[in-house]
């Protein structure tokens, strides 16, 4: 289902339209509204092009961020403020508490800073699990995000 770059890019198009005039919180109700407009698509696909378009999920809808670029990393430093609190879990896990509706903004961009200690992350709304592979690695990004959290 995955399509030509041409079906791709004029679905990535109504994609936006639909969030930007539509409260559109999941991707059941996103994919309700292709198959209205009379696009046929599955959920992995969908999925795909939210994660490629920059889409973030803010305050329980879906809204265009910025295009994901492999190699550029958005600076932390200004959206980390919204970070009320960073503790460890574990020997493998930071859980960072923000301000209402803003994790999954800081995940996207803690994922795309491409730290090499970070395997992933998950975000609530304001809640956002970061996972790494050590202790060691955990307290380096610990320290990191401590240091610029000010």
């Amino acid at each position: 289902m995955r399509g030509n770059a041409s079906e791709r890019e004029a679905r990535r198009l109504l994609i936006k339209k639909l969030l930007e005039a539509n409260k559109i919180g999941s991707q059941q109700d996103l994919l309700m509204a292709l198959s209205a407009s009379g696009v046929r698509v599955n959920q992995s696909s969908v999925s795909r092009d939210l994660q490629e378009m920059g889409v973030v999920k803010v305050r329980g809808r879906y809204m265009i961020g910025e295009p994901f670029v492999p190699d550029m990393a958005p600076d932390l430093r200004e959206i980390i403020s919204s970070v009320r609190s960073l503790h460890q879990a574990g020997t493998n896990l930071l859980v960072l508490h923000t301000t209402q509706g803003l994790a999954p903004a800081i995940g996207v961009a803690l994922d795309r800073a491409s730290w090499p200690e970070v395997l992933g992350t998950i975000a609530g709304d304001d809640t956002v699990f970061l996972a790494t592979s050590s202790r060691r690695e955990q307290l380096i990004v610990e320290a990191r995000l401590s240091q610029m959290m000010g």
